[in-house]
């Protein structure tokens, strides 16, 4: 289990954030006031979005557990299959989580889906090396894992897949509510208040 996570925290974890850090600006940038210097760079809002949405990766991975042991049991081969579920849910929820990570209200499914090829290359070599994971011998004595069945691989899918779908109907509802796009009167106001005049 150690080593599953520690993995994670090199796979799932690094390539990803690597090529987030490439993403291009959103094409809205320059209609935006300016941020206020002495905000913090974490704020309120921000924290609540990190901790729901950490919540939610969080649960369906227990669900995808829950559901392996109700499966396997709790036998040395019913845990191992019930790991492996666990496991492989939590390191592509991450992956496929990071469509929802590149805008906090922009939707993952716009024309720029395929600005930023970094982040396509970190998906695909992420996805490449959780497949190893559970079908290379020699990687499946180190992690603990087994080839999940049938049924387990659409488990697994759905686990990973459902806070996309949950996220995009949030930032759906969010951006039913707010006014689209920033006023020049907001824009002046926002530098206004940085500048002090």
């Amino acid at each position: 289990m150690a080593l599953q996570i520690l993995w994670l925290n090199l796979i799932t974890d690094i390539f990803p954030a690597f090529a987030l850090a490439l993403e291009p600006s959103a094409p809205d940038m320059m209609n935006r006031p300016p941020r206020d210097p002495q905000e913090s760079l974490l704020t309120p809002r921000f924290v609540g979005l990190i901790v729901w949405q950490g919540l939610l990766l969080a649960g369906v991975t227990l669900v995808a557990f829950a559901i392996g042991l109700d499966w396997h049991g709790t036998g040395s081969e019913g845990l191992r299959r019930a790991t492996t579920m666990a496991f492989m849910t939590l390191a592509l929820t991450q992956v496929f989580h990071v469509f929802n990570a590149r805008s906090q209200n922009r939707s993952a499914l716009t024309s720029r889906l395929w600005t930023n090829g970094w982040l396509w290359g970190a998906v695909a070599t992420c996805l490449v090396l959780q497949i190893a994971a559970v079908t290379v011998p020699l990687l499946q004595r180190v992690l603990h894992t087994v080839v999940p069945t049938a049924s387990e691989w659409g488990v697994i899918a759905g686990c990973s897949l459902l806070p996309v779908v949950v996220v995009e109907f949030v930032k759906l509802i969010q951006r039913a509510v707010t006014p689209r796009g920033v006023s020049g009167k907001a824009l002046a106001a926002g530098q206004e208040k940085l500048t002090g005049s």
